[in-house]
C-alpha cells in the first residue's frame, strides 16, 4: 500500500490471524481460547450439552408436525363422514397432464384462446397469461365490459 492510502481496521485481526509472520498473535489466541475452554472435558461437556439441546428441538418439531398430521386426518375423515363427494375431490390423486371432469365441463363454452391457456396452465406455479405488474397502466387502458371466464 501506498502512504496516501489506509488500512481497513477491520482487516486487521484477520490478517494478523493468518498471516505465518504473526505467530505470537497466533499463540495470544490459542491461549486466549484455552483459558475460556480450559480442557478437552469441558469442551466435550459444552458439545453435548449442544447436541441434546438440538436433539430437544427436533423432538419438540417432530411432536408439532404429527399433532398436525393427526388433526389433518381427523379433518379428512370428518369430511368423508359428511360428503362422500367433497371427500372424492378433496383426495383425488391430480394428473397435471389431464382435466378433470368440472374442469373439462367448465371449458366447454370458452373460446380458444382462453381455453388453450387455462388447458396449458400447471397447477401450484405462477399463471402465465398473467402480466407483470407496473406502476403505469396499460396502452389500452381499462376494460369495462371485461368478465373472468367461468
Amino acid at each position: 500500500m501506498s502512504a496516501g492510502q489506509q488500512q481497513d481496521p477491520r482487516s486487521i485481526p484477520l490478517r494478523k490471524a493468518f498471516n505465518p509472520i504473526y505467530h505470537k498473535y497466533r499463540s495470544n489466541l490459542e491461549t486466549a481460547l484455552h483459558r475460556a475452554i480450559p480442557s478437552v472435558e469441558a469442551h466435550e461437556t459444552i458439545h453435548r450439552a449442544w447436541q441434546l439441546h438440538q436433539r430437544h428441538q427436533r423432538e419438540q418439531r417432530h411432536a408439532e408436525l404429527t399433532a398436525m398430521l393427526n388433526k389433518m386426518r381427523n379433518a379428512v375423515e370428518e369430511l368423508k363422514k359428511v360428503d362422500e363427494k367433497l371427500f372424492y375431490w378433496a383426495t383425488v390423486p391430480r394428473d397435471p397432464r389431464r382435466l378433470i371432469q368440472p374442469e373439462a365441463e367448465a371449458l366447454r363454452g370458452t373460446k380458444g384462446s382462453v381455453r388453450k391457456a387455462l388447458e396449458a396452465r400447471i397447477e401450484g406455479l405462477f399463471p402465465r397469461e398473467l402480466r407483470t405488474p407496473t406502476e403505469t397502466p396499460s396502452i389500452r387502458g381499462w376494460e369495462e365490459n371485461w368478465r373472468p371466464p367461468k
